[in-house]
């Protein structure tokens, strides 16, 4: 696309790159850090409980955000304070649920829900052993809150669980991540897999820089060839809008200063991305706001804050087929895009497929839809656009290259394209076939 100025210049008005913008709400909790932290889709905003307020107060208090403030929650009754509690959000049950955590020398192993409006203690016939910092998620291939690892006494001894309301069930894989405490997990529902990165090994110095993903049954090892340095109490979330879980910060082992990196893994590597950064931290969760395409941090530790940061996630390159095309001698020729328009795709291209042997063609992109008639056909483009002049082969294809510049400014730009193809048996007055138009997101 860089060899395209024209086309450049109408798609200038795009979305900037997703960058960390901090929140100034009119209230916020208290500073703190351990705590725990949720979104809750069915009401639409987050959950926030407890955490540890320097220099000793276990807290149990409970807050929601909703975009945009904080408000306190007075429920009847609530878990005890603490610092450290697993917490995740039950879909499949529309419930928040909390297990564990650590208060002055002693750790829990109870298990509460969140409804939306109260903390209901339950009364599992089998639980985890007490234990806190461990890694909590819903694991949407068993439908299903998965748990693994923890601080416990003696260290080790939590492995992996799963909560389906009512009582916990220790599963049994053939393999397991060796286990540790202060690690993060997230649910990658694009390749049906929970993700797992870092930590610290249970009773043991150090901090951990691998990453294992459970497929329901089992855990394997991965092997990226680039990945964030060894940490714990990272935050980590996943981004369904860009595909990616995302990482940000956390605390080397023995701790030194900690992180306000930001990376992401899409399956295969960790990619470190470029998006400014709340300032360094540890000790905070993070959580995905569907409804609004956030990712939201609050709190955390180097020194305890209460501020509220948001990363906006950008969008996803797609190539959507829009309307239909109308027919030539060869039937109804068709546009594809070849790949997909992501930045820095240096290979995307638009083709024309289905058309009149040996015949010229227009490839028409621009950046407004319209939908004007001519005879039966349809153009879906509005003036202006730019015009690129191509001639089919044998086997009536006609490609277009579009080169997508690897520019942050293009990112959630949207272009249109369509195609002509002279044509003696074309719908339009006998001169011209249509194609049908390609509704093109830049992005990642």
């Amino acid at each position: 696309m860089a060899r395209y100025p024209v086309l450049l210049l109408m798609l200038a008005p795009a979305a900037a790159q997703p960058v960390w913008q901090q929140r100034l709400p009119a209230n916020a909790p208290p500073a703190r850090f351990g705590h725990g932290m949720v979104y809750d889709s069915v009401r639409g905003e987050y959950l926030l409980f407890g955490g540890l307020q320097v220099p000793s107060q276990y807290l149990n208090d409970t807050w929601v955000w909703d975009g945009t403030d904080w408000r306190q929650r007075q429920p009847a009754s609530a878990p005890g304070p603490r610092v450290g509690p697993q917490m995740a959000w039950d879909a499949a049950r529309g419930r928040v649920v909390l297990f564990g955590g650590y208060n002055a020398g002693s750790l829990t192993a109870d298990t509460w829900e969140w409804d939306g409006t109260s903390w209901l203690l339950q009364q599992p016939a089998a639980s985890p052993p007490a234990c806190y910092y461990g890694a909590m998620v819903f694991d949407g291939n068993r439908g299903s809150v998965l748990l693994f690892g923890g601080g416990t006494l003696p260290p080790g001894a939590t492995g992996t669980w799963e909560w389906r309301g009512g009582n916990w069930t220790r599963l049994s894989p053939a393999t397991s991540p060796p286990a540790r405490v202060h690690h993060k997990m997230a649910w990658d529902a694009r390749r049906g897999r929970v993700v797992l990165f870092g930590g610290a090994p249970s009773g043991a110095p150090g901090a951990l820089s691998d990453t294992w993903e459970w497929d329901g049954t089992n855990w394997a090892a991965m092997s990226p060839a680039h990945r964030p340095s060894a940490r714990l109490q990272m935050a980590l979330a996943w981004d369904p809008f860009r595909e990616r879980a995302v990482l940000f910060g956390g605390r080397p082992h023995p701790a030194t200063s900690d992180f306000n990196d930001t990376w992401e893994w899409d399956g295969v590597d960790w990619t470190q991305r470029s998006a400014g950064t709340p300032p360094a931290r540890a000790y905070a969760p993070m959580e995905t706001d569907t409804r609004r395409h956030r990712l939201v941090i609050f709190g955390g530790y180097t020194v305890p804050v209460n501020d509220t940061w948001e990363l906006e996630t950008g969008p996803l390159a797609r190539a959507r087929p829009i309307g239909a095309g109308c027919s030539g001698c060869a039937g109804i020729p068709a546009l594809v895009a070849v790949g997909l328009p992501r930045l820095g795709n240096a290979a995307f291209a638009l083709r024309i497929e289905m058309a009149r042997p040996s015949a010229g063609a227009l490839f028409a992109v621009g950046a407004t839809g319209a939908s004007t008639p001519f005879g039966p056909c349809t153009l879906h483009l509005a003036w202006p656009f730019a015009v690129f002049s191509a001639v089919t082969d044998l086997g009536g294809l006609a490609v277009l290259p579009l080169p997508v510049p690897d520019s942050p400014a293009l990112r959630g730009a949207v272009a249109l394209a369509q195609a002509v193809v002279a044509d003696p048996c074309g719908a339009w007055q006998q001169l011209l076939a249509f194609t049908n138009a390609l509704e093109l997101t830049l992005g990642d």
